[in-house]
Protein backbone atom coordinates (compact mmCIF):
# COMPACT_ATOMS: atom_id res chain seq x y z
CA UNK A 1 0.00 0.00 0.00
CA UNK A 2 2.86 2.40 0.82
CA UNK A 3 4.46 1.76 -2.56
CA UNK A 4 1.14 2.44 -4.28
CA UNK A 5 0.76 5.76 -2.40
CA UNK A 6 4.38 6.73 -3.20
CA UNK A 7 3.85 6.05 -6.89
CA UNK A 8 0.63 8.12 -6.96
CA UNK A 9 2.38 11.03 -5.19
CA UNK A 10 5.37 10.82 -7.55
CA UNK A 11 3.06 10.71 -10.56
CA UNK A 12 1.13 13.74 -9.35
CA UNK A 13 4.35 15.67 -8.71
CA UNK A 14 5.60 14.82 -12.21
CA UNK A 15 2.30 15.95 -13.72
CA UNK A 16 2.53 19.26 -11.85
CA UNK A 17 6.07 19.89 -13.10
CA UNK A 18 5.09 18.88 -16.64
CA UNK A 19 2.11 21.21 -16.54
CA UNK A 20 4.30 24.09 -15.36
CA UNK A 21 6.78 23.53 -18.18
CA UNK A 22 4.10 23.45 -20.84
CA UNK A 23 1.86 26.20 -19.56
CA UNK A 24 0.45 28.26 -22.41
CA UNK A 25 1.85 31.77 -22.61
CA UNK A 26 -0.80 34.42 -22.12
CA UNK A 27 -1.56 36.49 -25.18
CA UNK A 28 -1.56 40.20 -24.56
CA UNK A 29 -3.68 42.16 -27.02
CA UNK A 30 -1.78 44.95 -28.75
CA UNK A 31 -3.57 48.27 -28.97
CA UNK A 32 -2.46 49.49 -32.39
CA UNK A 33 -3.92 52.93 -31.79
CA UNK A 34 -1.21 53.61 -29.19
CA UNK A 35 1.67 52.62 -31.47
CA UNK A 36 3.46 55.40 -33.27
CA UNK A 37 3.02 55.16 -37.02
CA UNK A 38 6.26 55.15 -38.95
CA UNK A 39 7.43 58.53 -40.16
CA UNK A 40 7.69 58.57 -43.93
CA UNK A 41 10.85 60.40 -44.87
CA UNK A 42 10.25 62.16 -48.17
CA UNK A 43 12.92 63.19 -50.66
CA UNK A 44 15.41 64.73 -50.41
CA UNK A 45 15.74 63.24 -46.92
CA UNK A 46 14.98 59.66 -47.96
CA UNK A 47 18.64 59.28 -48.97
CA UNK A 48 19.65 60.26 -45.40
CA UNK A 49 17.06 58.08 -43.64
CA UNK A 50 19.66 55.95 -41.84
CA UNK A 51 21.43 59.07 -40.56
CA UNK A 52 18.35 60.62 -38.93
CA UNK A 53 18.59 60.11 -35.14
CA UNK A 54 15.66 58.58 -33.29
CA UNK A 55 15.22 61.80 -31.28
CA UNK A 56 14.76 63.75 -34.51
CA UNK A 57 12.10 61.22 -35.61
CA UNK A 58 10.41 61.61 -32.20
CA UNK A 59 10.47 65.39 -32.68
CA UNK A 60 8.75 64.96 -36.06
CA UNK A 61 6.08 62.73 -34.51
CA UNK A 62 5.42 65.30 -31.79
CA UNK A 63 5.26 68.08 -34.37
CA UNK A 64 2.82 66.13 -36.57
CA UNK A 65 0.67 65.21 -33.56
CA UNK A 66 0.36 68.87 -32.56
CA UNK A 67 2.20 68.38 -29.28
CA UNK A 68 3.16 71.62 -27.56
CA UNK A 69 6.90 71.78 -27.86
CA UNK A 70 9.18 73.57 -25.46
CA UNK A 71 12.80 74.61 -25.81
CA UNK A 72 15.11 71.60 -25.88
CA UNK A 73 18.63 70.63 -26.91
CA UNK A 74 19.36 68.36 -29.86
CA UNK A 75 22.45 66.70 -31.33
CA UNK A 76 23.53 65.63 -34.81
CA UNK A 77 20.29 66.28 -36.62
CA UNK A 78 20.38 66.09 -40.39
CA UNK A 79 19.18 69.15 -42.29
CA UNK A 80 19.57 70.79 -45.68
CA UNK A 81 20.60 74.39 -46.18
CA UNK A 82 17.78 76.41 -47.71
CA UNK A 83 19.37 79.86 -47.54
CA UNK A 84 22.54 81.24 -46.03
CA UNK A 85 22.80 85.00 -45.55
CA UNK A 86 26.22 86.50 -44.88
CA UNK A 87 26.40 89.91 -43.25
CA UNK A 88 29.36 92.05 -42.25
CA UNK A 89 31.12 91.58 -38.91
CA UNK A 90 31.05 87.74 -39.23
CA UNK A 91 27.27 87.55 -38.86
CA UNK A 92 25.16 84.85 -40.52
CA UNK A 93 21.56 83.76 -40.75
CA UNK A 94 20.78 80.23 -41.90
CA UNK A 95 17.42 78.79 -42.94
CA UNK A 96 17.36 75.01 -42.80
CA UNK A 97 14.96 72.32 -43.96
CA UNK A 98 14.61 69.27 -41.73
CA UNK A 99 12.58 66.16 -42.60
CA UNK A 100 9.53 67.65 -40.92
CA UNK A 101 9.90 71.42 -40.65
CA UNK A 102 11.80 74.54 -41.60
CA UNK A 103 13.93 76.23 -38.98
CA UNK A 104 16.18 79.24 -38.93
CA UNK A 105 18.86 80.62 -36.68
CA UNK A 106 17.59 83.18 -34.25
CA UNK A 107 18.55 86.64 -35.48
CA UNK A 108 21.96 87.24 -36.94
CA UNK A 109 24.38 84.64 -35.67
CA UNK A 110 27.97 85.74 -34.98
CA UNK A 111 30.65 83.21 -35.93
CA UNK A 112 34.25 84.28 -35.44
CA UNK A 113 37.06 82.92 -37.67
CA UNK A 114 38.57 80.83 -34.85
CA UNK A 115 35.29 78.85 -34.53
CA UNK A 116 35.36 75.58 -36.58
CA UNK A 117 31.85 76.39 -37.83
CA UNK A 118 33.27 79.43 -39.64
CA UNK A 119 35.09 77.30 -42.24
CA UNK A 120 31.97 75.17 -42.77
CA UNK A 121 29.82 78.26 -43.38
CA UNK A 122 32.34 79.51 -45.94
CA UNK A 123 31.95 76.29 -48.00
CA UNK A 124 28.26 75.44 -47.62
CA UNK A 125 25.78 75.90 -50.47
CA UNK A 126 22.00 75.77 -50.90
CA UNK A 127 20.68 72.21 -50.84
CA UNK A 128 23.72 70.81 -49.05
CA UNK A 129 23.21 68.28 -46.27
CA UNK A 130 24.56 69.33 -42.86
CA UNK A 131 24.67 67.99 -39.34
CA UNK A 132 23.51 70.45 -36.69
CA UNK A 133 23.42 70.53 -32.90
CA UNK A 134 22.15 73.18 -30.54
CA UNK A 135 18.89 74.21 -28.93
CA UNK A 136 15.44 74.46 -30.47
CA UNK A 137 13.17 77.30 -29.37
CA UNK A 138 9.46 77.55 -30.07
CA UNK A 139 7.75 80.93 -30.23
CA UNK A 140 4.17 81.78 -31.13
CA UNK A 141 4.91 82.44 -34.80
CA UNK A 142 7.96 80.32 -35.57
CA UNK A 143 10.66 78.02 -34.36
CA UNK A 144 14.33 78.96 -34.25
CA UNK A 145 17.60 77.24 -33.46
CA UNK A 146 20.73 78.36 -31.68
CA UNK A 147 23.50 76.29 -33.21
CA UNK A 148 26.67 75.22 -31.44
CA UNK A 149 27.63 72.67 -34.10
CA UNK A 150 27.30 72.94 -37.87
CA UNK A 151 29.12 70.63 -40.25
CA UNK A 152 28.74 69.72 -43.91
CA UNK A 153 27.62 66.08 -44.00
CA UNK A 154 30.04 65.11 -46.81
Amino acid sequence: MINFTKSIICTLIMLVFAACDNAPSPTIPIDKTKQNPPIIVDPPFSQYKKLIPSKQIAFCRNLFNGTNLETFKFQNWIAEVDTLSRYGDNKYKVNLETPCSSVETRGKWTVLPDNPIYSQLAKVEKGQAVFISGSYTVTKNSSTVDLNYFSIAW
